[in-house]
Order: C-alpha cells, then sequence, then structure tokens
C-alpha cells in the first residue's frame, strides 16, 4: 500500500502576521494591474456587480482573476483547524452563519486584517502563476476582482 499524501496548504500564514499590514506587504510589488475590491451587505448585489465589471474589463482586454474571499475564509478557516459543519452550510442562512464563524475564527487567531493579508496573497498566488505561463508580461493588462462579504453583524467567537 502506497502511503498517504498530505495536502500541503495553498496560503501560508506567518507567525508574525499580526504585525505586518497590508500596506507593508505591498510595499516593493508595485504593478500594472488594477486591483479592485467590492464589499457590500448579503443580497445587495455585489457579486452581480463585480461579474459585470468583470465583463466589462475583459472587452477592454484585460486578462480578469476573481476572487472570491469567502472561498478564502473557508478554505483557510479549515487549513488552520476551523471545522466547517457541512449540514449548516445546507440550512437556509446557515452557510452566511458559518463564514460568520469562520472569519471570526481567522480573525482571533491572526487578526483582524487576515481577510486582507489573504486576498494579497492570492494576489501574489496568481501572478506567479501567470509568471510561470508567460515570459514577458510587464505590458501586458490584468485586473483582480476581489468579491468580500460584508455580514450584517458578526457572530460572538466561539
Amino acid at each position: 500500500m502506497g502511503e498517504a499524501k498530505t495536502k500541503q496548504a495553498e496560503f501560508s500564514i506567518a507567525s508574525d502576521a499580526k504585525s505586518k499590514t497590508p500596506k507593508n506587504i505591498m510595499e516593493g510589488r508595485r504593478t500594472q494591474e488594477l486591483v479592485i475590491a467590492f464589499c457590500g451587505p448579503i443580497g445587495s448585489g455585489v457579486t452581480t456587480v463585480a461579474q459585470a465589471f468583470e465583463e466589462s474589463f475583459k472587452n477592454y482586454d484585460y486578462e480578469v482573476v476573481y476572487i472570491k474571499i469567502s472561498k478564502l475564509i473557508l478554505q483557510v478557516g479549515q487549513e488552520q483547524g476551523y471545522k466547517i459543519e457541512e449540514d449548516k452550510m445546507q440550512e437556509p442562512g446557515g452557510r452566511i452563519q458559518e463564514l460568520q464563524c469562520a472569519g471570526n475564527f481567522l480573525r482571533k487567531k491572526f487578526g483582524n486584517d487576515i481577510l486582507a493579508q489573504l486576498a494579497i496573497q492570492k494576489i501574489a498566488i496568481e501572478r506567479k502563476k501567470k509568471e510561470g505561463s508567460a515570459q514577458d508580461n510587464s505590458s501586458e493588462k490584468s485586473d483582480r476582482i476581489l468579491d468580500f462579504p460584508q455580514f450584517s453583524r458578526q457572530l460572538p467567537f466561539t
């Protein structure tokens, strides 16, 4: 029988993550990219607006990478030990509650700016993927669209 492979986390969170600010992380990373973030209450149409922007940028020959923060919350939350209650995810409002709890878990563990840090790291990961597939992309137009969920209230830490 073969050995079971351990899945390596896509994201790494430094032990000093609380001391690194998004501004510090972005220093020295200036490019020709546009980064646009949308944030609003659930059901307000933020995803629809973000998708419309995505289509508009594609019409102007931008390469668009759509980053959904809720996916990062679930992915990294699980990688860091948060247990997603799959049955709750199927209940009305359950997915929202699980996202709130997972986000609270990450903020408690790594600081209030952890979601911004993860978004920045995801942008860096996508850049590396692109750099691996093209030799010189410095003149290429690219765009990152971030979709941040905004919850009407945060649940208390559990």
